[in-house]
């Protein structure tokens, strides 16, 4: 198999990612310390989307298998239009997912998928939300991606910009204060990889240092917070991003 027969999505090559045959291989001692290859899955929904997870340090994947480099796969995706996903669980039972659309060429955004396919070695997959601030008002939001530590503590910047401190207040972050935006903390390097979900629409405000919208499933997180007695214990257990179509 070929990564171009992902993109073309064959009869064969379906089949092979219906029945978990199909990963994409990192090696690189610098990321991983210990020269031991990490594997993503690749699946795909009801939809037939292609779905590329978060990369694992797992044990080798059955010898049927089909083993493609990870970076070629990653020429699928169109950073233009650049769409990751995260998976919200609850006590090992799996809530579903939210589609999260990212802004085209910002460091935000370049982060946020560097952390949902875990290229660089952390990534978001197993860290639980941190805080909801403002329940039930209208400024209500959602706090994850704390990789470091999984606190509220950490979550230092993978990506450098111009400048952290300053970076989020310009005008291409800007967005309408609507329901599913998606922020960043740009003025806090060492916090710069947590991340907020508005979940109430705020006519007439913006919200500065946004870098994507929840196009699908923001209901499930929704439903969360208002099911949940602790939202804290509601993780993100596995993340990655959605090959071009």
């Amino acid at each position: 198999m070929k990564v171009q027969d992902l993109a073309e999505k064959n009869g064969k090559t379906t089949k092979a990612i219906q029945a978990n045959r199909v990963f994409a291989v990192q090696e690189n001692e610098q990321v991983n310390g210990n020269g031991k290859r990490r594997y993503a899955k690749i699946s795909l929904d009801q939809k037939q989307r292609v779905f590329l997870h978060a990369l694992e340090t797992t044990e080798h994947p059955p010898n049927d298998s089909y083993l493609l480099k990870h970076s070629d796969v990653m020429k699928l995706v169109d950073i233009s239009h650049r769409l990751a996903f995260i998976e919200l669980s609850f006590e090992d039972q799996k809530l579903g997912r939210l589609l999260i659309s990212l802004a085209p060429d910002t460091n935000f955004a370049r982060q946020f998928s560097l952390l949902c396919t875990g290229e660089l070695g952390p990534s978001y997959a197993r860290t639980n939300i941190l805080k909801v601030m403002y329940q039930g008002e209208w400024t209500e939001s959602v706090f994850f991606g704390d990789y470091e530590s999984n606190d509220g503590e950490g979550g230092k910047a993978l990506v450098a910009g111009p400048n952290w401190a300053t970076e989020h207040t310009h005008k291409i972050y800007k967005r309408p204060w609507k329901a599913g935006v998606v922020g960043g903390w740009g003025w806090e390097e060492e916090r710069a990889c947590q991340f907020a979900i508005h979940t109430r629409n705020c006519d007439g405000f913006e919200l500065p240092g946004c870098f994507g919208v929840v196009e699908d499933g923001l209901g499930i997180l929704t439903e969360a917070l208002s099911q949940q007695k602790d939202i804290t214990e509601v993780c993100i257990s596995d993340c990655g991003i959605i090959l071009s179509q």
